[in-house]
């Protein structure tokens, strides 16, 4: 709608003083009118299918260097198809006009002016959308940044969760009395943990290395109070360590898998977590035995993680919760694109 309001008035304008410019010089009274229009739709017309093909995959993917010639190509096209235009709308209308009275050289001024004119078009068509193109990237970052505040937020929120501070000092409580040794790691598996929350909230991306370590020093405090009731199985294929992830995302899909999956039954279970790479993507699946409600509804945790998903990845990033047999299964994908930001 705006872009046919701005198109409207514009063209309403040019073609104005076109009109104003020709209506004293003109001996018939409606000569200039008949400029005018012929101007102002030829104009209306073909910057319109110029934009139709600003629009395409191909002049959105051309690079700076090709950019320039093909825009100068296409303008030249554009200003020698409304010249054409114009120049037919004064031979069938305009009385007096035909080929014994046409100038080439005002012919080539035209296609000149035309040609100007196109430019300016494209310059101001560009020109906007580069401007709400870079609020858009603005707003988005900013969205981004607020993802990660809240991530931070929620994690710590977790970390300092009285009933799992409670679990974790109760398990290294009873650690204490068996095996000194235990009791240091697990404290500072927990400390690790406190520590990696509060500092992975500052970056968008960590190493996988770095996540997969939390999850470890996450397992192995569940794995005081759980005991054998938590079983883990391990995949990860080999040359992923540096593959950057968003912090805290692997980490919330096996919380889940524990929280929501093996500790609501009373034999416990396994939780699979599989990390791969498919083509350009990574791939982490993490699966418990147990079933989905009908009337599902993500937790903030899963929420948040898809989110942060959509928001630093675009569509290039995937993330489902479903029901596979008789397993609850999470998946996410990331693009490999992520390993260089």
């Amino acid at each position: 709608m705006l872009y046919w309001t701005l198109q409207t008035i514009g063209w309403l304008i040019y073609g104005t003083a076109n009109y104003l410019m020709f209506a004293n010089s003109q001996s018939s009274a409606t000569q200039p009118i008949i400029n005018a229009a012929a101007m102002l739709g030829g104009g209306l017309l073909v910057t319109h299918s110029l934009r139709w093909c600003y629009k395409r995959a191909f002049w959105q993917a051309l690079s700076p260097v090709k950019a320039v010639p093909t825009y100068i190509v296409l303008l030249m096209i554009g200003a020698v198809v409304w010249e054409t235009m114009a120049t037919l709308v004064l031979f069938r209308f305009q009385a007096g006009f035909s080929w014994q009275t046409f100038n080439w050289f005002v012919a080539l001024y035209v296609f000149v002016n035309y040609f100007i004119t196109l430019l300016v078009w494209t310059l101001l068509y560009k020109g906007y959308h580069a401007y709400h193109a870079t609020r858009r990237q603005e707003i988005e970052a900013l969205k981004l940044q607020l993802a990660l505040r809240d991530s931070q937020l929620q994690g710590l929120k977790f970390q300092m969760n009285p009933h799992f501070l409670f679990n974790a000092l109760n398990s290294i409580r009873s650690l204490a009395l068996e095996s000194p040794e235990a009791t240091r790691d697990m404290v500072t598996r927990l400390s690790g943990m406190l520590r990696y929350t509060l500092t992975s909230g500052e970056l968008k991306l960590v190493a996988l290395s770095e996540e997969v370590v939390i999850i470890e020093h996450y397992l192995a405090i569940e794995k005081v109070r759980f005991e054998e009731r938590l079983q883990v199985n391990w995949f990860i294929s080999p040359g992923l360590d540096n593959w950057q992830v968003l912090p805290l995302s692997i980490q919330t899909l096996v919380e889940n898998a524990v929280k929501h999956g093996i500790s609501v039954l009373p034999k416990g279970g396994v939780v699979d977590i599989s990390i791969t790479a498919k083509g350009e993507q990574l791939l982490v699946e993490v699966g418990n035995i147990g079933r989905l409600p009908t009337d599902i509804n993500e937790n903030i945790g899963l929420r948040n993680t898809r989110e942060r998903l959509a928001l630093q990845f675009g569509s290039d990033a995937e993330f489902s919760l479903n029901q596979v047999a008789d397993k609850v299964v999470a998946q996410m994908k990331m693009p490999k694109s992520g390993e260089q930001q």
